[in-house]
């Protein structure tokens, strides 16, 4: 079974001059993504009722993606 199996990746036309504003779109997701996933980690660890074994395994899975 010899295939070769080829994946192109294409973007998507970005007129002149609007990269930077692009940029600067996937440049405040990602800082509020951090953002949240600083604010759940920090609600567990302030809040002494949800320190329990599911909300530990939401920070271990949380902190990889965000951090």
């Amino acid at each position: 079974m010899n295939r070769v199996f080829i994946c192109d990746l294409e973007g998507f036309y970005v007129p002149p001059g609007y990269d930077s504003l692009l940029f600067v779109l996937a440049l405040l997701s990602y800082v509020a993504v951090l953002l949240g996933n600083g604010l759940v980690v920090s609600i567990i660890v302030l809040d002494k009722s949800l320190h329990r074994p599911m909300f530990t395994i939401l920070i271990i899975l949380d902190c990889p993606f965000g951090f």
